[in-house]
């Protein structure tokens, strides 16, 4: 028996998938995703009445756009006292995640939590070797050289990468497909997640609503209150969960 979604976004204006064919990001028109659990299940346009039954939660994406969930690879969390570690990473987790991103990677020498986080990943890996350079506010206030391939933070003490690439957009005219592949795909491919970083069947659904039209709209503005829907592992999670 084919398998019904158990979350579907319906009515997507604009799909950046952040997959790509030829160097070519795939981008869908009033597209929609049908999500299994945590994982999607399937990415179309067109009739989705086949991915519905009873038990099917459905958004109505009209008006939005939808990109993947951001991946920040610059986490910084001061010295903890052990008996305050557990709430102030998950405060400082939810702070990135109410501003889309969905995967975060400490830069700590060692971990320090124990229990998983429901509504995000927190990654940790000692000798993690970034293959494309970081860049975050201060590398853009700096005038940084840019390379062709690199990675977006929001930096420290700052839970935004959407931010840098906002002022990147603004101050560099750089492309905004190379913009959401700097939070997404590259960052992904340097943490090593194969199973993030894209929208596509088979992936982690982890994805994100914006309250605008086209990618560049999101990349123009630097006002705040864009990240309309967090979806984390098919979960809507900001601004309120629905399980």
């Amino acid at each position: 028996m084919y398998k019904k979604a158990t979350l579907l976004i319906t009515r997507i204006h604009r799909l950046y998938t952040c997959k790509e064919i030829k160097h070519h990001m795939i981008v869908l028109s009033n597209a929609y995703v049908g999500v299994f659990h945590d994982t999607i299940l399937e990415v179309g346009t067109g009739d989705y009445q086949h991915l519905i039954d009873k038990d099917t939660r459905v958004i109505d994406a009209l008006g939005h756009i939808m990109v993947p969930g951001f991946i920040d690879m610059h986490m910084e969390l001061s010295m903890l006292h052990r008996f305050d570690e557990q709430r102030i990473l998950h405060e400082t987790a939810n702070l990135y995640m109410q501003h889309g991103v969905t995967t975060l990677y400490l830069n700590q020498a060692t971990p320090v939590w124990q229990t998983p986080f429901f509504a995000y990943d927190i990654l940790w890996k000692q000798h993690l070797k970034v293959g494309y350079p970081l860049i975050d506010v201060q590398s853009v206030l700096s005038n940084q050289k840019m390379k062709k391939r690199f990675c977006i933070s929001g930096g420290y003490r700052s839970y935004d990468p959407l931010k840098t690439a906002q002022l990147l957009y603004l101050k560099n005219a750089i492309d905004p497909h190379l913009l959401l592949k700097a939070m997404t795909i590259f960052p992904a491919r340097c943490l090593q997640l194969k199973k993030t970083g894209v929208i596509d069947a088979g992936m982690i659904a982890d994805l994100l609503l914006i309250n605008v039209h086209h990618i560049e709209e999101m990349f123009s503005t630097l006002e705040e209150g864009l990240i309309y829907q967090v979806i984390k592992k098919g979960v809507r999670i900001y601004p309120n969960i629905i399980i």
